[in-house]
């Protein structure tokens, strides 16, 4: 009876220690992907503000063309007007 016992109670610290083992492994896994995910959120942010600015810098090439486009127009309206009035 008391080998039975013995034999059940090393067993049972055997399930314990692979339990830690396990938990541990897990933990470090769980720390790992936190991590990671911690990184490719840090990336997303700096693409986002990288695309951020380009779109403010292409919005701002847009109203200059377009405020170059109104003037160039206006000039040929001009310019029309003295090849027709002359």
């Amino acid at each position: 009876m008391q080998l039975l016992l013995l034999t059940y109670r090393e067993e049972l610290i055997n399930a314990k220690v692979a339990k830690e083992h396990y938990e541990e492994r897990l933990k470090s896994e769980v720390n790992f992907l936190k991590s990671q995910i911690l990184g490719e959120q840090q990336a997303k942010e700096s693409i986002e503000d990288q695309l951020t600015a380009e779109m403010e810098a292409l919005r701002e090439k847009v109203c200059l063309l377009e405020s170059c486009r109104t003037e160039l127009e206006a000039e040929q309206v001009l310019e029309s007007s003295r090849e027709g009035g002359g």
